[in-house]
């Protein structure tokens, strides 16, 4: 499978849509959202998908929101860490503002506490937003990757992940290139 990872969109319907299309142009069967959606209209560009979004320090963590995506067929978190099972692997998703973030890292690095997985099995991903840049490293057996943002950033990126490969792609986003132009990968800086 390919998760189709994005975060911080802070309510650019149009630059949300863009990236969904850029990302199942790659392959993408599966979404997460890591935060700071900021609107309905963001919701909403998942319709139909397979998505898991959680909610940043930007989101309204009302119950009438979740309700709405939950309605739309979508996972709308405000627990952190979302824990999601794919393809035998365990993702946790934070927006990367909480405490409970920076001590997940630790523990992971650490070696220690099941860390919300099964049978204390470490997360394999950590997937988070909130700082706006892009990165992939390692933390002690897990990957944790932020995918960039989609406002606020001289260059707006999405990730891919191939699941089967621990394989870990990004993306620039260019809402105003169009579907027909050839995907651009983005190299964040280490």
């Amino acid at each position: 499978m390919i998760l189709g990872v994005l975060s911080d969109t802070h309510g650019q319907v149009r630059r949300a849509q863009a990236a969904i299309r850029l990302l199942r142009r790659l392959g993408a069967t599966g979404f997460v959202h890591c935060g700071d959606i900021c609107g309905q209209g963001v919701i909403d560009a998942f319709v139909g998908l397979r998505a898991w979004l959680v909610c940043g320090n930007c989101d309204d963590e009302s119950p009438a929101i979740a309700r709405y995506a939950e309605s739309l067929g979508l996972v709308y978190s405000d627990v952190k860490p979302l824990r999601i099972e794919l393809d035998g692997r365990t993702v946790l998703v934070f927006h990367g503002h909480e405490s409970a973030f920076s001590r997940l890292l630790w523990d992971v690095e650490e070696g220690r506490g099941d860390l919300g997985s099964p049978a204390g099995a470490p997360p394999v991903y950590v997937l988070h937003g909130h700082t706006h840049v892009a990165r992939d490293v390692r933390v002690g057996s897990c990957r944790v990757v932020n995918p960039g943002a989609l406002h606020r950033a001289g260059v707006f990126t999405v990730a891919t992940i191939d699941l089967a490969a621990d394989d870990v792609k990004f993306w620039q986003v260019q809402d105003r290139a169009g579907d027909t132009a050839p995907p651009v990968s983005y190299q964040p800086t280490p």
